[in-house]
């Protein structure tokens, strides 16, 4: 029995260094050992399965997310505010650099779809900015035809302006 408390003792110890608490003089603990980053091994869960499901798969490179093509991505104008709200959209496919949607939306408090990507039949993954206009503000976002990226959305701001943004994984 007299072992038991050495051994409770030296498990206090162990415990204590793993409660990451530092030293308050900024000197590195006494009992701190280098660690190494882990590396990223395939597993069977990793290998890419030909469905249409909105599961990332891997690319060729370990650790790097890669998702597929998703043409359908809607391009929303919002109005929040008390009265109606007119607001520019205009969407540029960046592989021709050349608008696919041009409107002036007079939109009372509410929303409205304008635009879905899918109408310019996009050739697997591309880049679609999103330009909105208002008050002489403007603000822009750049979205992907992948899985990983949600639709655009264009409001109205309390100071007259305009903001954009978009949802991604």
């Amino acid at each position: 029995m007299p072992r038991l408390p050495a051994l409770l003792l030296v498990g206090t110890i162990l415990l204590a260094g793993c409660t990451g608490f530092a030293p308050t003089d900024g000197a590195p603990s006494p009992t701190a050992s280098p660690t190494t980053t882990p590396t990223d091994t395939a597993t069977p869960d990793d290998t890419a399965t030909p469905d249409d499901t909105a599961t990332p798969t891997r690319d060729s490179t370990p650790g790097t997310p890669h998702y597929g093509p998703e043409p359908d991505h809607e391009v929303v104008v919002v109005n929040r505010l008390d009265g109606e709200a007119t607001i520019h959209v205009r969407v540029i496919r960046e592989a021709t650099n050349g608008s696919v949607h041009d409107e002036s939306v007079t939109l009372p408090p509410g929303e409205r779809v304008v635009y879905n990507t899918k109408q310019a039949d996009p050739d697997g993954i591309e880049e679609f900015r999103v330009v909105g206009e208002r008050g002489g503000d403007r603000a822009s976002v750049t979205i992907e035809t992948s899985e990983c990226y949600g639709d655009a959305i264009v409001s109205a701001t309390d100071d007259g302006g305009v903001d954009a943004t978009y949802s991604v994984c």
